[in-house]
């Protein structure tokens, strides 16, 4: 059986008790238990660490720390390239392989479907304010609103998993509402659709001493 010496805690241990250096084929000078160590310790002080600008390894460019996107496993918590290197290869990968991309996309939206009706709101919203010049509001904004529905319309009171769901102004736009995440509803389709320029509040009521019928105005 061979043995090796820890540099670290100085003993002397078995083979087993060392990982393998890839592409070495060596035992590393460090055993496992004292190795674990000290990937620990990076990652505490990669916690503490505040990287301010980084260089892309694929333009050579220095940016700042926002241009990159977060990785756990690198020591300063940053990808090594930044994210306009990052679209060009994610769309040259998807010109070069669209069926495994588009399978890809698949299994994510099946995986996180109200995650992806956010961001498909979000584009809509991002697109609605390039030609009125709005307000802009974040996916995050559209994720704060669903959630504050707390699953149920807020005008009909039903739940809203199995229906299909609209985001909707409360106090309509055509008499001056804002679009903002507080003047924002998560309701269903057949209440958004039926709610035409009423008030949200006004609707509810109208709604309510109709029995819960949904009419079309």
């Amino acid at each position: 059986m061979e043995y090796a010496k820890c540099i670290e805690c100085g003993e002397t241990k078995a083979a087993s008790e060392f990982y393998v250096q890839s592409g070495w084929f060596s035992l590393r000078r460090r055993c496992k238990k004292c190795y674990c160590k000290k990937l620990y310790q990076q990652g505490i002080n990669r916690l503490h660490l505040e990287v301010v600008e980084k260089s892309c390894s694929i333009c050579g460019e220095t940016k700042p720390a926002s241009a990159f996107r977060k990785k756990k496993s690198a020591i300063d918590g940053l990808a090594t390239f930044c994210n306009e290197c990052r679209n060009v290869k994610e769309r040259a990968k998807y010109k070069e392989h669209p069926e495994r991309q588009a399978k890809r996309s698949a299994r994510w939206i099946a995986r996180h479907p109200e995650e992806h009706e956010a961001h498909w709101i979000y584009a809509n919203h991002r697109r609605r304010c390039a030609v009125d010049n709005g307000v802009k509001m974040t996916a995050k904004d559209f994720r704060a609103i669903r959630e504050r529905s707390a699953g149920f319309c807020p005008y009909c009171c039903r739940p809203l998993l199995g229906l299909k769901r609209h985001y909707d102004h409360h106090f309509p736009t055509i008499l001056g509402g804002e679009t903002s995440v507080e003047n924002f509803v998560y309701c269903c389709s057949e209440c958004n659709e039926s709610k035409g320029v009423k008030v949200g509040l006004a609707y509810a009521k109208w709604l309510r001493e109709r029995g819960g019928a949904h009419c079309s105005q």
